[in-house]
């Protein structure tokens, strides 16, 4: 009986925690003064609160945006424009979702380098 106990916890435990899904593994590379435009996109799930965090100059001339189609109008960063500095750089994305253990809130992040190229 002891056995069938701890096999119930180990399998509420970790047979119901959730890893999400976000693709691609990495952006393509950017070259200045090119149209750039590039997508990161969520599994269709209810994210609660999402914050990217760039360390791209002001005048970079690419744009950060969080788009999609409800409910699901938390789960595309779009990143979009002519590069004009080079360099490389990072993305983070960090938010919450429903659907962890027990269907609590549950944190996810990932983090993405941008190189933009001269050439």
């Amino acid at each position: 009986m002891k056995n069938y106990l701890l096999i119930f916890v180990f399998l509420n435990l970790f047979g119901c925690m959730s890893k999400i899904k976000i693709n691609p593994d990495y952006l393509k590379p950017a070259f200045l003064n090119k149209y750039y435009v590039d997508s990161i996109k969520i599994e269709d799930i209810n994210i609660l609160d999402i914050d990217f965090f760039i360390n791209l100059p002001s005048n970079s001339g690419l744009v950060i945006t969080i788009e999609g189609e409800p409910p699901f109008d938390r789960n595309v960063i779009k990143i979009q424009g002519t590069p004009k500095v080079e360099g490389n750089y990072q993305i983070e994305i960090k938010g919450e979702f429903r659907g962890g253990v027990m269907d609590g809130v549950t944190d996810f992040n990932k983090k993405y380098d941008l190189v933009i190229n001269s050439k």
